[in-house]
């Protein structure tokens, strides 16, 4: 296992140079990855412009918008975790039986908390024997989700189009589909990454402050370093449109289950690509027992 991945780690420099990549999780499901630049871009939402009349609502927390500067890429998810995922992954469907959910492998993992979230993670990471997956930062997934745009949403500031790239009230909870659509089925950003607006409600790594923009640093922003909430990013099925923009941010403590949260990986640059499938189940029941 360790000779797997070493060999894997070795080969990474030109693995980075790729725009996408699929890896294999515990379990052996594949999980497909978008490269992301390092580079730097203006979070929050922009200043009202003086000379509108009718400027769009703001919430406080989204100000002011500042500029963030990433010393590393890195890679994401080109989806939301799919309940396939999950399911090869934990061995478990939080989401069954339950109202607000479709039981089907492409649809994203629902009914999950951020603590379940980290669960994941960690079975993830002790099972390839690295910290090498994660939730993105909130500054990190604002960064992936605006993908070099600075208008409303990654497609631009026309609401009349967003139904082509995102999951929310009007062709969604108002059409009486009232859950999480198969990922992947609309129209990607400009980075290619999918249903980063609406759909499922994506918990990231932050604890939730509503004055953080105020103090947070220029370089690689980690979060505050406590708070009684967890951040939540894009929105989700149930959303109005202003609720799905890109600076739009929603919290919930971390214990808060809901069908409409679920969540995206992100990977630091070293990336291994498979994990030995026939030593999965030696593996799961070794992280299972591992203390936190």
């Amino acid at each position: 296992m360790v000779s797997i991945i070493l060999s894997l780690l070795l080969a990474l420099p030109a693995l980075a140079q790729n725009r996408e990549h699929t890896a294999t999780l515990p379990g052996g499901v594949a999980i497909e990855l978008v490269w992301i630049d390092a580079g730097s871009f203006a979070m929050g939402a922009p200043p009202p412009d003086p000379d509108d009349d009718d400027p769009p609502p703001r919430a406080s927390d989204q100000l002011p918008d500042h500029r963030i500067i990433f010393g590393e890429g890195f890679w994401l998810g080109k989806f939301e975790l799919t309940q396939a995922q999950w399911t090869a992954v934990m061995g478990t469907h939080p989401w069954r039986d339950l109202p607000s959910a479709r039981d089907a492998p492409d649809y994203p993992a629902v009914f999950l908390t951020w603590d379940d979230a980290q669960s994941f993670v960690q079975t993830v990471n002790r099972a390839i024997g690295d910290s090498l997956y994660r939730l993105p930062t909130e500054a990190e997934w604002e960064y992936a989700c605006r993908a070099g745009t600075q208008t409303r949403w990654s497609h631009g500031d026309r609401e009349t189009t967003l139904d082509d790239y995102a999951w929310f009230e009007k062709n969604a909870w108002d059409q009486n589909e009232r859950y999480a659509h198969p990922v992947g089925r609309l129209l990607p950003n400009p980075w290619g990454l999918y249903d980063m607006h609406g759909n499922a409600e994506e918990w990231v790594q932050d604890f939730y402050s509503a004055t953080y923009y105020d103090e947070s640093p220029e370089h690689d922003p980690p979060g505050p370093d406590r708070g009684r909430e967890r951040v939540l990013r894009g929105g989700n099925y149930a959303d109005p449109a202003e609720w799905v923009r890109s600076s739009h941010r929603n919290k919930a403590r971390a214990d808060f289950v809901s069908g409409r949260f679920g969540l995206r990986l992100l990977a630091r640059a070293t990336l291994p690509t498979a994990v030995e499938r026939k030593t999965w189940g030696q593996l799961k029941g070794i992280a299972s027992e591992s203390p936190d």
